[in-house]
């Protein structure tokens, strides 16, 4: 597999980055023309269409015109064959999680330095025939949209969509009313990003592949609902209500303040633990969003192989984003989470584990003292012979 083209110090052209987050992110659309000079393209239609077919890609083909009825979704794995019946034009190819069936394809994070491991979600890719789309939509999440191949015409509105009104019967969600405010036809390393609740509509002009990276946006709900479902699950053996004595003067039907204060208590105690919230955060944050871990790498790696990599020149570098961050804790502790899973490490590896979980990766320079840490090296070499990590030289 090829890797992308070098990258550009900004793909905001003539605004910083720091520009862009305190004007755009969030809160306006933004489309940049010839971001990525020189963009490559690492898949084709035919990479497309093979990812389409195997078993472990979640995939789908929308076709506006020539289905069996206005915007059909079929969905994968598809055989080869299923790609010669669709029509001429008016239908688009969808494959998520691109990056964790290519690896390589997770570089393109590298264009974005500043968004964190746990704000990614996935890199989708689409392959559209000419007059391919799939309607005027909102996302709930952020998402920057890179043109790969060919041209695809964007039309946006520019005011975010308050209420969400969307066509009935139809296999997929298009507003009923979109009205648009701007529109491009972009090529080949052009980049459009939106916020939240941003109506957009793409058709291909001609082939085209268009990669997009989604953020992740949880909300105080999610997080809230997800942390209680934790909680219950592991503290179901909790001791019920007792208490020592009775009033005989109290009032039956009153609410007694031994209830009240064993209810506030109970409460409390869940929301002021706060190494319990942080240890539980950063094993949901690192989950896999659709419950796919990445892929073994193909030959196993040991401490021996990995000691020889590193010494010539090559890097240890994270192939699931997503799903490998790491945090300090107000007691002290340091802790590596991979999908899903904690692993409590040196406190004085802080640095290392900023290398191993960011873009760059961990080289020699940054890794010259691990020898003292026997049992950090060990824990490495497990993850990348789960997926976490993998061995790459560099350019």
């Amino acid at each position: 597999m090829t890797k992308f083209s070098r990258i550009p110090q900004s793909i905001f052209g003539d605004i910083s980055v720091d520009q862009f987050l305190t004007e755009f992110w969030q809160k306006k659309p933004l489309f940049v023309r010839g971001a990525w000079p020189g963009f490559y393209s690492p898949v084709n239609q035919e990479s497309m269409i093979g990812l389409a077919c195997r078993e472990d890609a979640e995939s789908r083909i929308i076709i506006e015109q020539g289905g069996s009825y206005p915007w059909e979704a079929l969905f994968g794995p598809f055989e080869p064959e299923d790609f010669n019946e669709l029509p001429n034009s008016h239908w688009t190819l969808l494959v998520q999680e691109v990056d964790r069936l290519i690896p390589e394809i997770s570089h393109l994070l590298d264009a974005l330095p500043f968004l964190s491991n746990w704000r990614f979600d996935d890199i989708m890719v689409s392959l559209a025939a000419n007059g391919g789309g799939v309607g005027a939509h909102i996302d709930e999440y952020d998402v920057f949209l890179f043109q790969g191949e060919g041209s695809r015409l964007w039309q946006i509105d520019a005011n975010p969509v308050s209420e969400e009104v969307l066509i009935p019967d139809l296999d997929v969600r298009i507003l009923a009313n979109f009205t648009p405010t701007h529109e491009w036809t972009v090529e080949q390393g052009d980049l459009l990003y939106l916020p939240p609740r941003f109506a957009h509509y793409g058709v291909a002009v001609g082939s085209c592949i268009t990669y997009s990276i989604g953020c992740r946006t949880p909300s105080g709900s999610d997080l809230v609902s997800a942390f209680l479902e934790h909680y219950l699950s592991t503290r179901a053996g909790t001791s019920p209500f007792k208490e020592d004595s009775t009033s005989t003067d109290a009032a039956v039907g009153l609410v007694h303040p031994n209830i009240k204060s064993f209810a506030r208590e109970t409460l409390l105690d869940m929301i002021e633990n706060e190494s319990f919230i942080d240890r539980w955060l950063g094993r949901y944050l690192s989950k896999p969003g659709r419950g796919n871990a990445p892929d073994p790498p193909e030959s196993t790696v040991d401490h021996t192989r990995l000691n020889d990599h590193l010494r010539t020149g090559g890097v240890i570098r994270t192939v699931a984003p997503s799903q490998v961050l790491f945090d300090l804790l107000e007691s002290g502790d340091l802790i590596l989470y991979a999908g899903g899973s904690e692993y409590t490490v040196h406190p004085d590896l802080a640095s290392v584990l900023e290398r191993l979980t960011g873009r760059s990766g961990l080289r020699l320079d940054d890794a010259n003292s691990l020898s003292e840490y026997p049992e950090f090296i060990q824990l490495v070499v497990a993850l990348i012979n789960e997926g976490f990590f993998a061995l790459e030289t560099t350019p």
